[in-house]
């Protein structure tokens, strides 16, 4: 365990215990120092409630973006929801969707979960470049959330950099990836959801069989049926499903 403070000129605003460590000194007024300091306190998933609380107090506009990030429940989630719209109507909102892009590294996976949701419910103009230019981060969980969030999206442009990181990403990205395009219905990626059938990943070889169902290709009935015959128990269960909803559209004939 380590700890968190905040400290400021003449005394700490809060101090509590926390898996991570991390310390920040300010002044209480300086509204951006806080941030800053929470950002980096915010990336531990164990931060005590009472640091929550505090920003909803001192910044109600990072206290909105929390809300929706790691609700206490669904009605908590839809309000930091209306308040962030609010905002980016507001034209007050600027930060926001940044904010949101980065939190889809957030080591907690509910809350990178609810990162993606948030960015797709938003609905901000700037969202899909973010998006774009977080697929060639150096950041393979980054990678693999910022293609997710464009397949639900279903952007255009993310196709031909989608299949780049598939073939080459790391196991991280390529999931996401993977699950982005078949969502999008992208036929033109079947080959290479094909090729990651063959993924020395487990994770790769479930979410391009899961992709290849949705994208009903009679092409990818050799290598599914394949994959169902000596496959990881996982996998045969993914290529079992992807073959039943081929047949079900009538691809097998």
């Amino acid at each position: 365990q380590g700890s968190l403070s905040l400290r400021g000129k003449h005394s700490v605003l809060y101090s509590g215990v926390f898996e991570g460590g991390n310390s920040c000194f300010l002044n209480p007024v300086n509204k951006k120092a806080i941030a800053d300091c929470l950002d980096g306190a915010m990336k531990y998933a164990h931060v005590s409630g009472k640091v929550k609380a505090m920003v909803v107090e001192l910044w109600p506009d990072r206290g909105a973006l929390l809300a929706a990030l790691q609700p206490a429940n669904e009605e908590e989630r839809s309000q930091g929801l209306r308040s962030l719209k609010e905002m980016i109507g507001g034209n007050r909102g600027a930060w926001i969707a940044p904010a949101l892009v980065s939190s889809l590294r957030h080591p907690a996976a509910a809350v990178r979960e609810n990162a993606l949701k948030t960015l797709v419910e938003l609905k901000d103009p700037s969202t899909p470049a973010l998006l774009l230019a977080a697929l060639e981060s150096k950041d393979s969980i980054l990678q693999g959330g910022a293609a997710r969030a464009l397949g639900r999206m279903g952007e255009p442009r993310a196709k031909q950099p989608l299949m780049l990181l598939l073939d080459k990403g790391a196991p991280d990205a390529q999931e996401g990836a993977a699950e982005a395009l078949g969502q999008m219905g992208a036929r033109e990626a079947v080959e290479h959801l094909m090729a990651g059938l063959a993924s020395p990943s487990a994770g790769v070889q479930i979410a391009s069989a899961r992709a290849l169902g949705k994208l009903k290709d009679p092409r990818a009935v050799p290598p599914l049926t394949s994959a169902l015959q000596g496959g990881s128990p996982a996998m045969r269960q993914a290529s079992a499903m992807a073959l039943a909803i081929a047949a079900a559209v009538g691809v097998l004939g």
